[in-house]
């Protein structure tokens, strides 16, 4: 899995918290692909909203585009 929901707080801050986790360590490597909103809401349990957010902040402080 790429990410892990561990911790508390809003769930798309603790997305986003793995997902950047994920970029800084080097499990998605620059110019790979995240997965789509709708698979990753859907293999998280999550709402697409949800991963919007967390999308949306990744782009916001530079780590997607």
């Amino acid at each position: 899995m790429l990410v892990r929901l561990e911790g508390e707080g809003r769930l798309n801050h603790r997305l986003y918290s793995g997902l950047r986790s994920a970029i800084l360590d080097g499990r998605l490597t620059p110019g790979s692909r995240l997965p789509s909103t709708r698979s990753l809401a859907r293999d998280l349990g999550l709402s697409r909203n949800v991963v919007l957010m967390a999308f949306a902040q990744l782009v916001q402080e530079g780590y997607a585009l």
